[in-house]
């Protein structure tokens, strides 16, 4: 198990997430992460860094059922 959250967080942190927005205003970010048989993932840490320097700009933990809400996200270009 401790192989799967392994493998299923670097795939996340590898993934490159874009927000856009016309109006500039702080958005929600939702996801759910998923283990190898497509399973949700309880108390997994999702974090959003600035890709220029890797700092945090956010962080959540998933819920019993693998989903999460990264709030109040400034749009612009992240890995998460």
């Amino acid at each position: 198990m401790r192989f799967l959250r392994l493998l299923t967080f670097l795939i996340f942190s590898t993934s490159f997430v874009t927000l856009f927005a016309q109006d500039e205003k702080p958005v929600t970010l939702t996801g759910q992460v998923l283990d190898s048989l497509e399973g949700g993932l309880a108390t997994a840490t999702v974090v959003l860094l600035n890709p220029a320097d890797s700092v945090i700009v956010s962080f959540a933990i998933t819920n019993g059922e693998g989903t999460f809400s990264l709030r109040r996200v400034p749009p612009g270009d992240y890995l998460i």
